[in-house]
């Protein structure tokens, strides 16, 4: 007899395998036997029918009843929790509460110094296909089944060009995840694929972002040591960080060396400059660049009258954003989604809810003659702040459990949401609700949403931290403010000066004057200018303290 093992396939094998493991076990040992074709049918028969009398026993409608694939690699990852909190009241902190603003008026947009970077040089990464989609199977008797909160690992990839590690590096900048794109970069010079001006400048760009500016700094005298010329979107990258910091003076000197070198800024240079003036300056500084943008030739855009609006709309001058507005139809500047959203939001923060609503109508459920507009996310959260405005607690609370089934529902070939508030797991969406919570005393609720949000993967933003921070000042929690406050240091976040003055409030409110001035002391000491709202608070706390 010949002693040439018997050859089957890998399928017939796994198969095989399948049968044994499945086997239930009893006291009657069976001996299993499985030489031939035959008796490999017989064990697959026998397979399948367990299969069958087990499923039967199964609930499918229980989305954590997981058939295993052999075929696949599959991991899933765990929900975060968080404390529950007390209730209490917030009469006094209105004043801090409007500290806490929403997102800048243009946040998707204005990244587009990131965006406009690889439109020439990289292809756009909506090309690409997601990781994160669900895994369906084929049963033994025909039925499909979604296999829902998991992911498939990508493949490994062949050989890769300096474009590949572009959009990587991108990725990775784009989820603040530095480090990666760093990796990205030694794994190019390992390959002996020398990073291009593209590359540089995503690394410049991401640590402006995250106004690591030494760093971004940096990068850039490394790109120009390797023999790469910065282009217009590397400076622009850099305005973008100096600007983010208030840092006028460098962002100034940045902007004149790239005049000396010829390079021309772009409309996205202006802009860049104009937004980080009304965020952190005032009009009249945008106002300067706006005549700087008139005097090089170019055209203001939908974007740079959206940034004018904002700003007027923020000082309160609500009718000059108007004839600004009217005056940017004059100039046949077509309006577009973050115009809308835009005026939608300076009426929104003036209360006058109601008009924001109708705006929304106007823009985007009425033509109106014109070009019906889409309403991107950011729209959407505008709408959701004018409806949980004035809103009951069990009425808010009806709308986030809407957010969630929403966030539920299954969604094939990854539409997108239709629904006129939310549009999908969104961090604006879940800062909204915690917002809304918190205004109507319901902490233990926005301690939900937060443990919600990060079982979902979605990253807060220092807005959703401040909210955060606030609950536990309310209780007061002094102590889980400064522990969050560090954890932001460390994960390579600049606090502001909101959180500095929460956690001053949480120390004041415990009676504890000394660590109050302590963190005062912390904020002068990393270059924190007080707000009105700091001092209003340390004046509180040190009357307290001098009457017990």
């Amino acid at each position: 007899m010949s002693s040439r093992p018997l050859c089957f396939s890998h399928s017939v094998i796994i198969d095989v395998l399948r049968a044994i493991v499945s086997r239930p076990i009893s006291s009657n040992t069976t001996t299993v036997r499985c030489c031939s074709a035959k008796s490999y049918q017989h064990s697959k028969a026998l397979f399948w029918q367990q299969q069958q009398q087990q499923q039967q026993q199964l609930s499918w409608s229980n989305s954590y009843c997981i058939t295993p694939s052999l075929g696949r690699r599959l991991y899933a990852s765990r929900a975060l929790t968080e404390p529950a909190m007390e209730e209490e009241e917030e009469d006094r902190w209105r004043d801090l509460e409007t500290l806490i603003e929403q997102e800048p008026m243009n946040k998707e947009d204005h990244s587009c110094t990131l965006n406009d970077l690889t439109t020439t040089s990289v292809p756009s990464l909506s090309s690409t296909t997601s990781s994160k989609r669900k895994l369906r199977r084929e049963l033994y008797d025909g039925r499909i089944i979604d296999i829902p909160g998991y992911k498939l690992i990508k493949a490994k990839r062949g050989a890769r060009t300096v474009k590949d590690f572009n959009r990587s590096i991108k990725e990775a900048v784009m989820d603040h995840r530095m480090n990666k794109a760093l990796n990205y970069i030694r794994e190019m010079e390992r390959q002996e694929l020398w990073p291009d001006a593209v590359s540089y400048t995503l690394i410049i760009n991401g640590f402006s972002k995250l106004s690591d500016m030494k760093r971004a700094y940096k990068w850039f005298h490394r790109m120009k040591r390797n023999g790469i010329e910065p282009d217009v979107y590397t400076y622009t990258s850099l305005i973008d960080g100096y600007m983010g910091m208030a840092d006028v003076a460098s962002s100034e000197k940045m902007f004149r060396s790239m005049m000396i070198k010829g390079i021309r800024p772009t409309i996205v240079t202006y802009n860049v400059l104009m937004h980080h003036s009304v965020r952190q300056l005032d009009v009249s500084t945008a106002v300067r660049f706006w005549s700087r943008l008139v005097d090089a030739g170019l055209q203001p855009d939908a974007y740079t009258f959206a940034i004018m609006m904002y700003g007027l709309g923020d000082e309160g001058r609500v009718d000059q954003a108007w004839r600004l507005y009217e005056e940017m139809k004059k100039e046949n500047v077509d309006v577009n989604e973050v115009v809308a959203t835009t005026l939608m939001g300076i009426h929104v923060k003036h209360h006058d809810n109601s008009y924001a609503i109708e705006l929304f109508r106007k823009f985007f459920n009425e033509a109106g003659g014109g070009k019906q507009l889409v309403p991107t996310s950011y729209t959407r959260n505008v709408m959701l702040n004018a409806v949980v405005a004035n809103a009951k607690l069990s009425t808010i609370q009806e709308y986030y459990e809407q957010f969630l089934q929403e966030l539920d529902k299954d969604k094939d070939n990854n539409e997108p949401s239709r629904s006129l508030l939310f549009s999908g797991a969104s961090v604006y969406t879940y800062t909204t609700f915690m917002r809304a919570f918190l205004r109507r005393d319901a902490l233990p609720m926005v301690s939900q949403v937060y443990q919600d949000m990060r079982a979902r993967h979605v990253k807060p933003t220092m807005v959703t931290y401040a909210i955060l921070m606030l609950t536990h000042a309310y209780i007061p929690d002094p102590d889980s403010c400064v522990r969050i406050l560090n954890e932001l240091k460390h994960a390579g976040f600049k606090p502001n000066v909101v959180l500095y003055t929460i956690v001053m409030r949480a120390w004041a409110k415990a009676g504890r004057w000394d660590e109050m001035k302590q963190t005062y002391a912390d904020m002068k000491a990393a270059n924190i200018e007080p707000s009105k709202s700091t001092m209003s608070v340390l004046q509180w706390g040190s009357e307290h303290n001098r009457f017990e």
